[in-house]
């Protein structure tokens, strides 16, 4: 049965806009002055942040361990890695799409073994493109090239593998909750491209690769804002489409609990939806970041010029660009259950060294845009723990492990090359002095 796996959103977004007393809460330690207020509406409790945070000092990462060379022995080299995932004893897997591994290190980076190989048969794999590990230590991999799930134990052995319910290719990774469940985008092919529910979810017991359900994915806020190249020959039609930049659409994902989060586009404010009807709200109270003139019209060039290759005539056909950035770009759950939120900072034009001005490129412009990788914390009663500088490069989109005490994530390296990097969280006078 097709059915929305989220809660009514209007209703959370109604409570929100009410006015009442609440409770002012002190600073939640000795490390930090945190201004703040918990209101209870219903089911929903309100948590909202209007100055300060619990740890008080921005937190930094402080590198421990960096897998992924250049030049040096192969397990060590990457190509595309395109998922990452740590199991209980601190092993770090590592899918490699264009080397077709999944490579296995220890705690501390050693290379142990590559689980599977490439094939057709039994324990093997076309690409893997995804990973994920199930709450006793099996591996999922996705391998889409040959339209299937494989599984494997943490010392390689093959356990099982299935079929893909459908032949849809995408770069979205599949969701795995803390029942074992898998959510595995898929496409409707019977309904129009305009559908909105042509995008959904499939449910699978990752224990049996049976299928359990067929979900729309969650909502998120706001109309969609992006601008389209059509274009028609005989009989085919091609649509290409480009998201308008920092149009305030919000974000919404699927948490390990079987939940939903949800983050509004146009202010500060995350709604968690837990399973059992219950809903933390959390604002908090941040400055407007502005949208350079310079930086908004690079952003414009770029994607006239991409679409102007297919198309001379083509005119922009969407939403200008705002003045404004939304509040945040991503938000997500940690492995430890606090709430993971990448906010739009300032940005600031650099030299791109990817540039080839004898061979330009709509894709490799001569400058782009950079703002500040930031990531907001909340711990999971809606407290604002504070704010971490990521590193250069890091996106949550490709994975990872998240928690207050340590992350293991992908980073590209200046020359290009992929590495995985773990980090352990510390103050900054700590991160400073080296310890």
């Amino acid at each position: 049965s097709l059915r929305h796996a989220a809660l009514a959103f209007a209703a959370i977004l109604g409570l929100l806009t009410l006015t009442g007393c609440g409770d002012e809460r002190a600073p939640g330690d000795a490390t930090g002055s945190w201004s703040s207020e918990e209101e209870q509406r219903g089911d929903t409790t309100i948590v909202r942040t209007f100055s300060g945070s619990v740890w008080g000092d921005t937190m930094t990462l402080v590198p421990e361990l960096v897998i992924g060379e250049l030049d040096g022995e192969a397990p060590y080299v990457f190509g595309l890695v395109t998922a990452i995932d740590v199991d209980s004893e601190g092993r770090i897997y590592v899918a490699d799409r264009q080397a077709a591994e999944v490579r296995v290190f220890d705690r501390d980076g050693r290379f142990l073994r590559v689980i599977g190989s490439r094939g057709d048969g039994p324990g093997e794999y076309q690409q893997p493109d995804h990973l994920r590990i199930t709450s006793n230590d099996e591996i999922v991999v996705r391998d889409q090239q040959g339209g299937r799930f494989v599984v494997f134990s943490t010392s390689g052995e093959y356990l099982r593998s299935w079929r893909l319910s459908g032949n849809f290719f995408t770069s979205q990774p599949f969701h795995l909750d803390a029942q074992d469940r898998i959510y595995n985008p898929d496409l409707r092919f019977d309904l129009p491209m305009e559908s909105p529910d042509r995008q959904i979810l499939v449910q699978i017991d990752a224990a049996t690769g049976q299928v359990l359900d067929t979900l729309l994915p969650p909502r998120t806020e706001g109309e969609p804002g992006w601008v389209e190249l059509r274009i028609e020959d005989g009989g085919n039609r091609m649509v290409s489409r480009s998201n308008v930049p920092f149009i305030p659409t919000g974000t919404a994902t699927l948490t390990p609990e079987g939940g939903t989060l949800r983050g509004l586009g146009s202010r500060y404010a995350l709604h968690l939806e837990r399973p059992d009807g219950s809903v933390l709200a959390i604002e908090r109270a941040v400055e407007p970041v502005p949208v350079r003139p310079a930086e908004a019209a690079a952003a414009r060039q770029r994607i006239e010029e991409g679409f102007r290759a297919q198309d001379a005539s083509w005119r922009w056909n969407g939403p200008q660009i705002p003045a404004v950035k939304p509040p945040f770009r991503w938000a997500g759950v940690g492995r430890d259950g606090t709430l993971w939120v990448q906010r739009h900072t300032p940005a600031r034009e650099i030299e791109n060294p990817d540039h080839d001005p004898s061979n330009p490129s709509p894709s490799q412009p001569r400058t782009h845009w950079e703002e500040k990788n930031v990531m907001d914390v909340f711990d999971p009663e809606g407290r604002y723990l504070g704010p971490i500088e990521m590193p250069s490069g890091f996106s949550p989109q490709q994975g990872g492990v998240l928690t207050t005490d340590e992350l293991v994530v992908m980073i590209p390296h200046e020359l290009g090359y992929h590495q995985v990097a773990r980090y352990r969280v510390a103050p900054r006078s700590e991160g400073s002095s080296g310890e």
